[in-house]
Protein backbone atom coordinates (compact mmCIF):
# COMPACT_ATOMS: atom_id res chain seq x y z
CA UNK A 1 0.00 0.00 0.00
CA UNK A 2 2.60 2.59 0.82
CA UNK A 3 4.16 1.71 -1.90
CA UNK A 4 1.49 2.30 -4.57
CA UNK A 5 1.00 5.50 -2.53
CA UNK A 6 4.24 6.57 -3.61
CA UNK A 7 4.67 5.67 -7.24
CA UNK A 8 1.12 7.85 -7.34
CA UNK A 9 2.71 10.74 -5.69
CA UNK A 10 5.62 10.54 -8.07
CA UNK A 11 3.34 10.10 -11.26
CA UNK A 12 1.24 13.42 -10.28
CA UNK A 13 1.00 16.58 -12.69
CA UNK A 14 2.79 19.11 -12.13
CA UNK A 15 6.02 17.16 -11.76
CA UNK A 16 7.53 18.04 -8.37
CA UNK A 17 11.24 18.17 -7.83
CA UNK A 18 12.46 14.73 -5.89
CA UNK A 19 13.37 16.36 -2.44
CA UNK A 20 9.44 17.72 -2.35
CA UNK A 21 8.53 14.50 -3.11
CA UNK A 22 10.24 12.70 -0.74
CA UNK A 23 8.95 15.29 2.13
CA UNK A 24 5.19 14.91 1.12
CA UNK A 25 5.88 11.02 0.73
CA UNK A 26 7.62 10.91 4.14
CA UNK A 27 3.99 12.93 5.67
CA UNK A 28 1.63 11.33 3.94
CA UNK A 29 3.09 7.68 4.75
CA UNK A 30 3.72 8.18 8.17
CA UNK A 31 0.10 9.61 8.63
CA UNK A 32 -1.35 6.98 7.09
CA UNK A 33 0.51 4.35 9.05
CA UNK A 34 -1.10 5.30 12.11
CA UNK A 35 -4.49 4.16 10.78
CA UNK A 36 -5.81 1.28 13.11
CA UNK A 37 -6.74 -0.74 9.68
CA UNK A 38 -3.23 -0.07 8.00
CA UNK A 39 -1.83 -1.44 11.51
CA UNK A 40 -4.07 -4.43 11.44
CA UNK A 41 -3.68 -5.63 8.15
CA UNK A 42 0.44 -4.77 8.35
CA UNK A 43 0.27 -7.47 11.29
CA UNK A 44 -1.84 -10.09 9.03
CA UNK A 45 0.21 -9.91 6.17
CA UNK A 46 3.50 -10.18 8.25
CA UNK A 47 2.08 -13.30 10.01
CA UNK A 48 1.17 -14.75 6.15
CA UNK A 49 4.69 -14.10 4.92
CA UNK A 50 5.79 -15.80 8.45
CA UNK A 51 4.31 -19.07 7.57
CA UNK A 52 4.97 -19.30 3.79
CA UNK A 53 8.53 -18.64 4.46
CA UNK A 54 8.19 -21.28 7.64
CA UNK A 55 6.95 -23.87 5.22
CA UNK A 56 9.68 -23.20 2.12
CA UNK A 57 12.36 -23.79 5.28
CA UNK A 58 11.11 -26.66 6.94
CA UNK A 59 10.87 -28.45 2.91
CA UNK A 60 14.36 -27.23 2.36
CA UNK A 61 15.31 -28.50 6.08
CA UNK A 62 13.13 -30.70 7.37
CA UNK A 63 14.71 -31.43 10.89
CA UNK A 64 12.91 -27.66 11.60
CA UNK A 65 9.40 -29.32 10.97
CA UNK A 66 9.81 -30.68 14.78
CA UNK A 67 9.23 -27.09 16.18
CA UNK A 68 5.97 -26.89 15.36
CA UNK A 69 4.11 -23.87 15.57
CA UNK A 70 6.34 -22.08 17.72
CA UNK A 71 8.77 -22.69 14.82
CA UNK A 72 7.21 -20.20 12.44
CA UNK A 73 6.20 -17.77 15.56
CA UNK A 74 9.81 -17.09 16.61
CA UNK A 75 10.81 -16.93 12.71
CA UNK A 76 7.71 -13.88 12.78
CA UNK A 77 9.36 -12.22 15.79
CA UNK A 78 13.18 -12.57 15.27
CA UNK A 79 13.07 -12.11 11.29
CA UNK A 80 9.77 -11.01 9.90
CA UNK A 81 8.29 -7.90 12.52
CA UNK A 82 12.36 -6.11 12.77
CA UNK A 83 12.07 -6.32 8.91
CA UNK A 84 8.70 -4.86 8.48
CA UNK A 85 9.73 -2.27 11.10
CA UNK A 86 12.67 -1.49 9.23
CA UNK A 87 10.80 -1.22 5.51
CA UNK A 88 8.15 0.99 7.03
CA UNK A 89 10.66 3.06 8.27
CA UNK A 90 12.46 3.33 5.08
CA UNK A 91 9.29 4.28 3.40
CA UNK A 92 9.04 7.49 6.05
CA UNK A 93 12.33 8.57 5.36
CA UNK A 94 13.43 10.97 2.73
CA UNK A 95 16.20 9.36 1.68
CA UNK A 96 15.69 6.41 -0.93
CA UNK A 97 16.54 3.11 -0.12
CA UNK A 98 17.55 0.19 -2.32
CA UNK A 99 17.29 -3.55 -1.14
CA UNK A 100 18.57 -6.40 -3.54
CA UNK A 101 17.60 -9.68 -2.29
CA UNK A 102 19.74 -11.86 -4.55
CA UNK A 103 23.32 -12.25 -5.32
CA UNK A 104 24.07 -10.21 -8.55
CA UNK A 105 25.16 -12.74 -11.47
CA UNK A 106 28.35 -10.52 -12.16
CA UNK A 107 29.24 -10.45 -8.85
CA UNK A 108 31.26 -13.36 -8.59
CA UNK A 109 35.22 -12.64 -7.64
CA UNK A 110 35.92 -15.46 -10.12
CA UNK A 111 34.49 -13.99 -13.33
CA UNK A 112 34.33 -16.68 -16.04
CA UNK A 113 33.02 -19.53 -14.35
CA UNK A 114 29.54 -20.73 -16.05
CA UNK A 115 28.38 -21.86 -12.15
CA UNK A 116 26.24 -18.49 -11.06
CA UNK A 117 25.73 -20.14 -8.08
CA UNK A 118 29.02 -20.79 -7.34
CA UNK A 119 30.80 -19.27 -3.59
CA UNK A 120 34.79 -18.53 -4.36
CA UNK A 121 37.27 -17.61 -1.22
CA UNK A 122 37.35 -13.76 -2.14
CA UNK A 123 33.50 -13.68 -1.45
CA UNK A 124 34.52 -13.78 1.92
CA UNK A 125 35.28 -9.93 1.78
CA UNK A 126 32.01 -9.25 0.21
CA UNK A 127 29.74 -10.82 2.11
CA UNK A 128 28.83 -12.17 5.41
CA UNK A 129 28.83 -16.27 4.53
CA UNK A 130 26.94 -18.31 6.66
CA UNK A 131 27.87 -21.84 6.54
CA UNK A 132 24.76 -23.92 6.47
CA UNK A 133 26.11 -27.33 8.38
CA UNK A 134 27.70 -25.43 11.67
CA UNK A 135 25.86 -21.81 11.33
CA UNK A 136 29.42 -20.20 11.72
CA UNK A 137 30.48 -17.02 9.83
CA UNK A 138 33.37 -17.70 7.76
CA UNK A 139 36.25 -15.36 7.97
CA UNK A 140 39.48 -15.18 6.32
CA UNK A 141 41.29 -17.07 8.21
CA UNK A 142 38.83 -20.43 8.86
CA UNK A 143 40.45 -23.29 7.63
CA UNK A 144 38.99 -23.76 4.12
CA UNK A 145 39.13 -26.22 1.28
CA UNK A 146 39.54 -24.44 -1.61
CA UNK A 147 39.42 -25.69 -4.76
CA UNK A 148 42.28 -24.42 -7.83
CA UNK A 149 39.61 -22.01 -8.99
CA UNK A 150 38.88 -20.54 -5.79
CA UNK A 151 35.81 -22.32 -5.02
CA UNK A 152 34.40 -23.01 -1.79
CA UNK A 153 31.06 -23.68 -1.54
CA UNK A 154 27.40 -23.45 -3.00
CA UNK A 155 25.16 -20.05 -2.48
CA UNK A 156 22.18 -21.58 -0.69
CA UNK A 157 19.78 -18.77 -0.09
CA UNK A 158 20.61 -15.05 1.18
CA UNK A 159 19.84 -14.58 5.00
CA UNK A 160 20.10 -10.58 4.50
CA UNK A 161 19.98 -8.67 1.75
CA UNK A 162 21.95 -5.55 0.46
CA UNK A 163 20.73 -2.84 1.50
CA UNK A 164 21.52 0.55 -0.19
CA UNK A 165 20.70 4.37 0.68
CA UNK A 166 20.73 5.94 -3.00
CA UNK A 167 22.15 8.82 -3.38
CA UNK A 168 20.25 11.86 -5.28
CA UNK A 169 20.45 12.83 -9.06
CA UNK A 170 23.13 9.95 -9.06
CA UNK A 171 22.51 6.12 -10.31
CA UNK A 172 24.93 4.57 -7.68
CA UNK A 173 24.16 3.98 -4.21
CA UNK A 174 25.95 3.50 -0.53
CA UNK A 175 26.15 0.38 0.94
CA UNK A 176 24.81 0.18 4.48
CA UNK A 177 25.47 -3.47 4.97
CA UNK A 178 26.73 -6.63 3.43
CA UNK A 179 24.52 -9.14 2.13
CA UNK A 180 24.44 -12.46 4.75
CA UNK A 181 24.61 -15.75 2.10
CA UNK A 182 23.61 -19.12 3.71
CA UNK A 183 26.28 -21.19 1.92
CA UNK A 184 27.08 -25.03 1.35
CA UNK A 185 30.43 -25.69 1.29
CA UNK A 186 31.84 -28.38 -0.90
CA UNK A 187 33.99 -29.85 2.32
CA UNK A 188 33.33 -28.91 6.17
CA UNK A 189 35.36 -26.46 7.59
CA UNK A 190 38.32 -28.12 9.50
CA UNK A 191 39.53 -27.20 13.10
CA UNK A 192 42.53 -24.64 13.24
CA UNK A 193 45.68 -25.49 14.14
CA UNK A 194 48.05 -24.55 16.26
CA UNK A 195 51.49 -24.08 15.72
CA UNK A 196 53.55 -23.34 12.36
CA UNK A 197 54.18 -26.78 11.53
CA UNK A 198 51.02 -28.02 11.63
CA UNK A 199 49.38 -24.97 8.92
CA UNK A 200 52.08 -26.32 6.77
CA UNK A 201 50.83 -29.42 7.32
CA UNK A 202 47.20 -28.51 6.44
CA UNK A 203 48.32 -25.88 3.49
CA UNK A 204 46.12 -28.27 0.82
CA UNK A 205 42.81 -26.66 2.55
CA UNK A 206 44.31 -23.20 1.31
CA UNK A 207 44.65 -24.30 -2.25
CA UNK A 208 48.20 -25.20 -2.29
CA UNK A 209 50.36 -28.62 -2.16
CA UNK A 210 50.85 -30.50 0.77
CA UNK A 211 54.47 -30.59 2.11
CA UNK A 212 55.79 -33.25 3.93
CA UNK A 213 55.71 -32.93 7.91
CA UNK A 214 59.31 -32.04 9.10
CA UNK A 215 61.22 -34.34 11.61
Amino acid sequence: MLRNVEHAMEALEPKRDTLTIQRWRSETLQALAKIDGFQSEQQRQAAIVSRDLWAALTYLLPELATDGDSGWKRLHETVTTPAVRLATNMRFSTSCYRIIAHLPRNSSSSPGHSNSNAIYHPDIQRYTILDVATQKVLRQDSVLKVAEDGRIGEHFMVVQPLLLRMQRDSQGGIALCKPTVAVKLDEPMAKKAKGVRALGALSSWFGGEQEPARS
